[in-house]
C-alpha cells in the first residue's frame, strides 16, 4: 500500500504520477511496465520515489485503487430505487458516466486496457481487492434488482449472467480504448447506447 505522503502530496502533482503511470500501464502492460520511465515521465527522482512507494506493485495498485475510487464515484444510481421502467436507462447512465469520465480524466483510458489482466502480485493487494469487490458487489445488486423486477430474465443463474454481463463489458471497453482518440463523446454515446440494446436483447424476459 503507498505510504501515507502520498496522498498528502498536492492533487497535480499526485495526478502527475498517476497519469504517467497509466500511459506507462496501457503502453506495455504490468509485466513490460518500467517504473524507471513513469518516474522520468513524471519528473520524481528514484530516491524521492521511495518516500511514497515500497516496489512497482505499490504504485499500480494505488493507480488501480483511485481508478475504482473515480468510476463507482460518479454512480448515482441506487439499486433499491430502480423501477422496472428506470432499469434499462439506468444502465445507459451508469455507463455514459464512466465515459465522460474519461474525457474529463483521460488517464483513466489507459488503465481501462489493462484493468481486467492484472497479475495476482496487483490484484490480490488488499486495497485493490476490496474495491474490485465494491464494484462487483454493485454490479450483482444492480441485476439482482433487475430480477426482482421481471426487466431480467431469471431462467438462468444470476452468476452465469454478472460473467456474460462482464464479457461484454471488457469487450467494448477494449475496443474502445484502441479506438478512444478517434472517437467524440457524442459517437462515445451513441455506441454506449448500441452496448446497452445489444445487453437488454440477451437479458430481457
Amino acid at each position: 500500500m503507498p505510504r501515507p505522503r502520498f496522498y498528502t502530496l498536492p492533487d497535480k502533482r499526485r495526478n502527475l504520477i498517476l497519469s504517467a503511470a497509466a500511459a506507462e500501464l496501457g503502453a506495455h502492460g504490468y509485466k513490460g511496465a518500467s517504473l524507471n520511465r513513469v518516474l522520468a515521465n513524471a519528473n520524481v527522482s528514484k530516491g524521492a520515489a521511495y518516500y511514497y512507494f515500497d516496489n512497482k506493485a505499490d504504485l499500480f495498485g494505488a493507480l488501480i485503487t483511485e481508478y475504482w475510487r473515480l468510476e463507482l464515484g460518479v454512480i448515482d444510481v441506487d439499486p433499491a430505487e430502480v423501477t422496472a421502467q428506470s432499469f434499462w436507462p439506468s444502465l445507459e447512465r451508469i455507463y455514459a458516466s464512466a465515459q465522460a469520465l474519461g474525457f474529463s480524466h483521460p488517464w483513466l483510458i489507459h488503465v481501462e486496457g489493462a484493468l481486467w489482466i492484472l497479475p495476482s502480485e496487483v490484484a490480490d493487494r488488499p486495497e485493490v481487492a476490496e474495491a474490485f469487490g465494491r464494484y462487483y458487489s454493485y454490479i450483482e445488486r444492480l441485476f439482482s434488482r433487475g430480477r426482482d423486477l421481471g426487466v431480467v430474465r431469471t431462467d438462468a443463474p444470476i452468476e452465469m449472467q454478472l460473467e456474460l454481463v462482464g464479457a461484454i463489458d471488457r469487450a467494448f471497453s477494449g475496443w474502445l480504448v484502441k479506438t478512444w482518440d478517434t472517437r467524440t463523446p457524442q459517437e462515445v454515446q451513441r455506441l454506449t447506447t448500441v452496448t446497452i440494446e445489444m445487453l437488454r436483447a440477451m437479458l430481457m424476459p
